[in-house]
């Protein structure tokens, strides 16, 4: 299962996307979930740490 932050579903907008999305959330294939701060904080540490490695 893919776990898709809610800000992320809202970038979508256009279709094939926006179909591909619904369906596989009615299917189960994904979820939604909602960043909490430290969620937000900690994949900025991952983004800036991933950008220290190149």
């Amino acid at each position: 299962m893919v776990h898709v932050p809610e800000s992320v579903l809202r970038e979508i907008k256009l279709p094939p996307a926006v179909d591909w999305v619904a369906e596989s959330l009615a299917a189960g294939n994904m979820a939604l979930f909602t960043e909490t701060p430290d969620v937000e904080e900690e994949a900025r540490r991952i983004m800036a740490a991933g950008r220290n490695n190149r």
